[in-house]
């Protein structure tokens, strides 16, 4: 299972996915995203289908400096964050688990 405060995105300037990471037998997950700069971009929070497909579990548009915090639903074995739009700004995303 992903460690507390794992790093799903890491000062992220464009658009793109990050790394698939393991939170199998999590009970919850939250997803703290904390925007830098003159933000405007949006990212999503995908979860793994039994195909290995990408779901978007969330997706929120960011244009403000500061955390957003975001509660994702737990039965995924494998989550990631997705910048889908990008204008300006610079995203880091955390990962909670437990």
């Amino acid at each position: 299972m992903a460690s507390k405060n794992q790093k799903l995105l890491a000062g992220v300037t464009a658009t793109g996915a990050g790394s698939w990471v393991a939170v199998i037998g999590a009970r919850g997950i939250v997803v703290t995203h904390d925007a830098t700069g003159t933000v405007d971009l949006s990212v999503a929070i995908q979860g793994k289908d039994a195909d290995g497909n990408p779901v978007t579990l969330d997706s929120v548009a960011l244009s403000a400096v500061g955390e957003t915090v975001v509660q994702v639903p737990v039965g995924f074995t494998d989550l990631r964050a997705n910048v889908t739009a990008y204008t300006d700004g610079t995203l880091t995303s955390y990962l909670n688990a437990a």
